[in-house]
């Protein structure tokens, strides 16, 4: 193993345990039970209140992940919580006065970027993916365990699954990179994050020449049961998976690597930031 890779597995370990239990992990967790608290609450009200009115069955529950469950998922919960995860990864460290202890250790500033991305990649993972499975779980659980079985084991809800938490993975790593870099460009990167959010929020008003300005719109062609976007959305062919895929995984080559940069200007003030 090379020293710099064995350099970034050491910051990456360091950094992971603050992902999953510090204090800004909180907000994310919280973030992170909102599409399952739906679905939840609904398989109480069905089982203990017996309020078989919001009973559905297993085809319009797929519709009802596809159309209001996911799309939440993926342009609230992970968007908000890769700003919280990585939009802090290097300024967190300035509030709390401790980014001088990485500057003054004996590691390449690239490989501090590397390390701290990929533990918050890591965390984010982790956390959204449990989100979405959970959501899933609670959402076909009215269906009993031979609905579900039937569903997930002889029907398409595997693949399903798999689909959708493809797409989170993506959409973490993409999102992860792009608040990565933002935050450690600007001093105020929440200010920057709701611009962001509300362009990203919007591209379903969009034609389709602005439409491919937009992450979210790579990663809801990604999905398995196509997005309908309401009724006010300005359809538009959705992009290949083979353009999809390499096309966010470049962005986010490309946005780590202006990290590179902006760390190697970067200098130490806390009384200014």
């Amino acid at each position: 193993m090379s020293p710099r890779v064995a350099q970034g597995l050491a910051v990456m370990r360091l950094e992971i345990r603050k992902h999953f239990l510090g204090k800004r992990a909180i907000l994310v967790w919280l973030l992170a039970l909102m599409p399952v608290a739906v679905p939840a609450l609904r398989f109480l009200a069905l089982t203990i209140f017996g309020e078989r009115q919001f009973a559905l069955s297993i085809t319009e529950d797929v519709g009802v992940f596809a159309d209001m469950i996911f799309p939440f998922t993926l342009r609230f919960v992970v968007f908000f919580g890769s700003v919280g995860i990585f939009a802090h990864l290097a300024r967190g460290d300035v509030l709390d006065k401790s980014l001088h202890y990485w500057f003054l250790a004996p590691v390449r500033r690239e490989v501090v970027v590397v390390g701290k991305y990929a533990a918050g990649l890591l965390a984010g993972i982790v956390i959204f993916s449990l989100s979405t499975l959970a959501a899933l779980f609670f959402l076909f659980l009215p269906h009993g365990w031979e609905g579900m079985s039937r569903h997930f084991l002889h029907g398409p809800g595997a693949w399903h699954a798999l689909a959708y938490l493809f797409v989170v993975w993506l959409g973490v790593a993409g999102y992860g990179a792009l608040f990565l870099a933002i935050g450690l460009r600007f001093k105020n990167p929440i200010a920057i994050s709701v611009v962001v959010l509300g362009w990203e929020s919007l591209s379903f008003l969009m034609p389709a020449v602005l439409k491919r300005l937009t992450m979210v719109h790579y990663l809801e062609a990604l999905c398995p049961v196509p997005v309908s976007g309401g009724p006010f959305a300005l359809l538009a062919d959705p992009p290949s998976p083979w353009l999809s895929i390499p096309g966010i995984a470049a962005l986010s080559a490309v946005l780590i690597w202006t990290a590179f940069h902006a760390i190697k200007r970067m200098d130490v003030q806390y009384g200014t930031d």
